[in-house]
């Protein structure tokens, strides 16, 4: 089974000038809100839950995070991505699957990183496109067969045209965005995940306050 997912990104002189104003405070230490010398100012929290009604597709709803040492309440709306599966994995196309989301996910992460960082280093991006293709082998999920589950492998290939950087500056520029993406980081290493069956619904707020996962900065 391949996967793929096309992700086009165009960039304009504001968003460049947000994004290197962005990297000068992350490259003095600081976040965006200017929190200086404090470790939960850099640490990111973002719940995602998804009830299932057996029967149909609910979506997974995301909206509140916490960062920069506060709640962030600058979402006025709820972001909705509906789960679904291809027929001949017993859905009816409901939506991307979970591991195109993933591809989504490990696309856009990379290419956001990628401008960021352009625009810390003054190069400016003319276009950006992303191609990212993934293959599985689907006897690893119906366990027919003693092979990984996941993706066997992913590849991305960027194409990137800048006015003021050369060929040398867009490879380092491309090695460092991966290097620095925290989908892309996230995917590339071992990160623990806890699966536990619990009543998400009975108080989800203070579950996940109390999250049994430890905190990055919490000892």
């Amino acid at each position: 089974m391949e996967n793929r997912d096309d992700t086009h990104t165009h960039t304009d002189a504001g968003a460049s000038e947000n994004q290197a104003e962005w990297a000068r405070h992350a490259a003095d230490g600081r976040d965006n809100h200017g929190a200086e010398g404090q470790p939960h100012a850099r640490v990111l929290r973002v719940p995602g839950a998804q009830p299932l009604d057996l029967g149909r597709r609910e979506p997974l709803t995301i909206k509140d995070f916490y960062g920069a040492g506060v709640e962030d309440t600058s979402r006025q709306g709820t972001f909705e991505f509906t789960n679904g599966e291809p027929p001949v994995l017993l859905g009816q196309n409901e939506g991307a699957n979970p591991v195109e989301f993933l591809l989504h996910a490990l696309a856009g992460c990379v290419t956001t990183t990628t401008v960021l960082h352009a625009a810390a280093r003054g190069i400016e991006i003319e276009s950006l496109s992303t191609r990212l293709v993934g293959d599985i082998d689907l006897q690893g999920l119906l366990a027919l067969a003693d092979v990984p589950a996941g993706y066997g492998g992913i590849r991305i290939e960027m194409d990137i045209k800048a006015k003021n950087a050369s060929d040398a500056d867009l490879d380092a520029l491309i090695g460092f965005a991966q290097a620095h993406s925290p989908v892309c980081n996230a995917v590339c290493r071992p990160v623990p995940v806890v699966v536990e069956r619990v009543s998400l619904w009975a108080g989800a707020r203070d579950r996940l306050a109390e999250s049994a996962v430890p905190h990055p900065f919490e000892g």
